[in-house]
């Protein structure tokens, strides 16, 4: 059985994602239409790569549960029978007399599996809360984009509405004139 940790995980992650969804930093005035289409454009790719990373850790711990179950149940039978072969056959031991005994005798191991399984609950809560924040990312690009188009119209109609505004300067056209006779 594998060590995994926690922390170190949630610090990959949040490392491998921040870079992809910070548009600004402390430098930067305005953001430009050029980078809110780069954050669209990287906001797929990462999406799919979170997925696919929370996918893979519910499938470990699904893993390693059954694995602890398997183990659990065969060490169970054992302490099981090693208690009842001192008592007689008529004696049922108590199912807590026999967890009981099985946590006591297997307790390192016991504590390992306990450890691993809850360190994995809260990988797979992390990356589920990981990817609705990134889904929030998302509608924040969007509306960002939509921003952004707004503010090109309006400054499309500024600039026609201020060339219409332009003074224009006639030209006199001579008019002749027709005399009757």
């Amino acid at each position: 059985m594998k060590k995994f940790d926690y922390f170190d995980f949630v610090e990959k992650q949040i490392e491998m994602f921040k870079k992809y969804s910070q548009l600004y930093d402390d430098h930067t005035v305005e953001i430009s239409h050029i980078e809110v289409n780069n954050a669209m454009v990287y906001y797929s790719a990462v999406n799919g790569t979170l997925n696919a990373e929370y996918q893979r850790k519910k499938l470990e711990h699904k893993e390693i549960k059954e694995e602890f179950q398997k183990w659990w149940d065969e060490k169970y039978i054992e302490v099981k029978l090693s208690l009842e072969s001192d008592r007689p056959k008529s004696y049922n031991v108590p199912k807590n007399e026999v967890e009981t005994n099985v946590r006591v005798s297997y307790a390192e191991k016991y504590k390992n599996y306990q450890d691993l399984i809850t360190d994995l609950d809260l990988a797979v809560s992390f990356l589920r809360r990981l990817m609705d924040q990134w889904k929030q990312h998302g509608n924040i690009l969007i509306a960002l984009s939509q921003n952004m188009r707004q503010e090109m119209k309006s400054f499309a109609l500024e600039k026609s509405v201020a060339n219409a505004e332009k003074p224009t300067v006639e030209k006199k056209v001579p008019v002749r004139r027709v005399v009757k006779r």
